[in-house]
């Protein structure tokens, strides 16, 4: 009797005490990291968000070109890591010359020459090559 009555005062206590214990993490917490801005930052929460939301609701402002992983659109979940990669877009214009030479070449194509002969067989006079041509040709072919 004595035994039983010990056994139960203790049993009775235990569940006193683990009624009365306040956890510091309930059952429904999780825990979800952010990395933003060279700190890691480690957050408990209850509410279900997607990471958009729970980005705003800690108060964190996204820039037009910043990347987020996972996507906005993802509901955190407990142990989540949420990485914030800030990215500026900037544009750089340097004036100054820049030195060049130019350089010409002369070409003959193959199109370039005229019919020599008349549709009725008898020749034109002339080479036929326009005038300007007709110097750089004879001298290419000597």
């Amino acid at each position: 009797m004595k035994r039983t009555l010990v056994l139960s005062l203790c049993l009775l206590g235990a569940v006193v005490l683990a009624a009365c214990k306040e956890s510091n993490l309930k059952s429904d917490d999780f825990t979800i990291t952010v990395e933003v801005d060279g700190e890691r930052l480690v957050y408990r929460y209850d509410k279900r968000f997607s990471v958009g939301q729970f980005l705003d609701e800690i108060g964190v402002t996204l820039g037009e070109y910043d990347e987020v992983n996972p996507l906005l659109q993802t509901q955190v979940r407990d142990g989540m890591r949420i990485t914030i990669t800030r990215v500026v877009k900037r544009d750089e214009c340097e004036n100054g010359d820049l030195p060049y030479e130019t350089e010409r070449q002369f070409t003959q194509a193959p199109g370039l020459r005229r019919r020599t002969g008349r549709p009725d067989g008898r020749e034109r006079r002339g080479s036929g090559l326009l005038p300007d041509y007709r110097k750089r040709w004879r001298a290419n072919q000597s």
